[in-house]
């Protein structure tokens, strides 16, 4: 992956500050969890859901989601915040055609470091 950019497993492992009132933790971690599936099936070329699996979440799937507030549930601006990455980043998965490795060019040689002369 590229500078940057969200790996499937950090989505599925990130952590908000849990306060009084926030997020239902449940809810967001549903939505994590899908959406990391996703960008890993995005990723990795597999853009046709199986016969049980739904669509790719869309961007405005995410920004449309309504979280229940809870007792001791995740800092909304935290959650909102890594929203709004990760909606960019499934948008971007989504839009870059899949290329195996094999179809990536292969590295060029290093080329070696011009001597100097040797003194006479």
């Amino acid at each position: 992956m590229t500078e940057g950019r969200l790996a499937p497993e950090e989505v599925r492992t990130r952590t908000f500050t849990r306060v009084v009132r926030g997020y239902r933790r449940r809810e967001v971690r549903r939505l994590l969890e899908r959406a990391a599936t996703d960008l890993a099936r995005l990723r990795n070329g597999l853009t046709e859901a199986g016969p049980d699996d739904p669509p790719p979440l869309t961007s405005e799937e995410i920004e449309d989601t309504r979280f229940q507030p809870a007792l001791g549930g995740y800092e909304m601006g935290e959650v909102d915040e890594f929203l709004d990455l990760l909606t960019a980043e499934l948008d971007q998965a989504a839009r870059e055609p899949f290329r195996p490795s094999s179809a990536l060019p292969a590295p060029r040689p290093r080329e070696a470091p011009a001597r100097e002369p040797a003194p006479d």
